[in-house]
Parts: C-alpha cells; structure tokens; sequence
C-alpha cells in the first residue's frame, strides 16, 4: 500500500515505523505503537526529520485500532457527566474542609457536549493528578 501522508501532519498521531523501535529519554516505543511527539517535548522540526526518515508515519488504520485520543469524542453527554461527578468526588476528598478549593478544583457541568469535553480537558490538564 503506497503510503498516503508525504509529510508530517501537526494534527495527527504518528506511529514508529522503526522496525526496532524508537527510544526517547529512556524509554522504548516499539514498532506499531503511537510516538507520542508533543507530550515528549519534540518540536516539529524533530518529528518532520524523523517522518522523512521513516521512522514515525501516519496510519488511519492504526489511529482506529488503538483508539488515539483521550477517548472523550466516543462519550455521550450522560457518560462525560458520570465522568465529571468522578473527578469531583476525588477534588472533594482531596480539598477535604477547604470550600475554596474545591471551589476552584472542581470540574465544571456543561449540556453541551462540545463544551463539556472542553471542560474535562482543561480539568485534566490543570489538575489531572487527581485523576488517577
């Protein structure tokens, strides 16, 4: 199959094609597995060399198989909510007494789903450490 993508696109997920891997900072990405090149602090430029060197490409197949994303765009409004009740249960044990912490911590309610995904990321983002 003739690979689609000649240059590397900002907005997709790349994935090693390296058939022994990728090792960056001391950890292994083996072939087939998404290079998670923004949260690694690669700049693009980086990341282009290493396309045009085939050692990271796109795959629409493989974006579908191991479901890139933070799976948000597959939840429905009900399960974005459940989510978020989640998130605010481990801000309230965290901010124990402290009212204007949780007050600040918590992650917002939105009917909109656009608007509540938006919410969950920039919660995760800020205070993802509460999460897990």
């Amino acid at each position: 199959m003739p690979e689609q993508y000649k240059d590397l696109q900002d907005s997709m997920p790349v994935f090693v094609k390296a058939f022994d891997g990728i090792t960056w900072h001391g950890k292994h990405y083996p072939a087939g597995k998404e290079f998670p090149w923004k949260t690694l602090g690669v700049t693009f430029d980086q990341a282009r060399i290493m396309f045009v060197n085939h050692q990271i490409f796109h795959s629409d197949e493989l974006t579908v198989e191991h479901k890139v994303g933070d799976g948000l765009d597959a939840m429905t409004i009900e399960q974005l909510h459940y989510l978020v009740e989640g998130f605010n249960v481990k801000v309230k044990a965290n901010a124990k007494d402290n009212k204007m912490k949780y007050a600040k911590e918590k992650c917002k309610f939105s009917q909109v789903v656009s608007k509540q995904r938006g919410l969950i990321r920039t919660w995760r983002s800020n205070f993802g450490y509460l999460e897990n």
